[in-house]
């Protein structure tokens, strides 16, 4: 069986919550899901480790590197779902 393959893309911001993707995967079957980010970062970034280290008990959970900006929609192509779960907390 394939598994699913759901990508999010973009800037590592705390802003934006992006543990809450990783809690998703609580609800998730990890035998038909997987979650993987491509995640653009300052060096040394302290929320970047954050989310390595929360993702690091799921086996389903990944983290790919980014590709140039002219190649993102080839890349995510190759995934089953873009997700984008940003809570409105800020404009």
């Amino acid at each position: 069986m394939n598994k699913i393959r759901i990508i999010h893309h973009g800037a590592a911001n705390k802003e934006r919550r992006l543990e809450l993707s990783i809690k998703m995967m609580e609800y998730l079957d990890p035998k038909k899901y997987e979650l993987y980010f491509m995640l653009v970062h300052p060096d040394k970034d302290k929320y970047f480790e954050h989310l390595k280290k929360l993702a690091s008990r799921y086996p389903n959970i990944y983290f790919v590197d980014t590709v140039p900006t002219n190649g993102i929609a080839k890349e995510i192509n190759k995934y089953d779902i873009g997700l984008c779960l940003i809570p409105p907390t800020n404009y």
